[in-house]
């Protein structure tokens, strides 16, 4: 597993009670390799910045690579694939039109990485669900 640096805690911070989880299930390679040369550790990253457009991200895991998505939770993508947990602090911020990660759809939605295209809507390749825990 590879070593990051993200900050540091300090005595009186916490975490606030606002906490929503979601997961990404993805068929891109987003393997963290701790090398920042690695195409599969940039699209990771670039994945989280564009989330943190909206809220940064609390809690996370690293991709876990899986067989079968679908079997792992994933709503319809399908095969081999990367499935990433996270955890953001400000209620609802993905929610539009009723939808709790529609947000994610629209901003994600045609952004090319080294992998491939994201795809979340048509022939998706990469989906969102938001769930109570990590």
């Amino acid at each position: 597993m590879a070593v990051r640096i993200n900050g540091a805690a300090r005595g009186g911070e916490f975490i606030s009670n606002n906490l929503q989880f979601y997961t990404l299930y993805t068929n891109i390679d987003i393997t963290v390799t701790g090398s920042y040369a690695d195409a599969t550790q940039k699209d990771f990253d670039a994945l989280v910045q564009l989330i943190a457009g909206y809220s940064q991200v609390i809690i996370s895991n690293d991709p876990v690579s899986v067989g079968d998505l679908n079997a792992n939770g994933a709503p319809s993508v399908t095969g081999a694939g990367y499935v990433f947990k996270f955890a953001v602090e400000h209620p609802d911020v993905f929610q539009l039109n009723g939808n709790p990660v529609q947000a994610l759809i629209n901003q994600l939605d045609g952004i090319v990485l080294n992998g491939g295209t994201i795809a979340t809507t048509g022939s998706v390749n990469t989906e969102f669900v938001r769930s109570e825990t990590l």
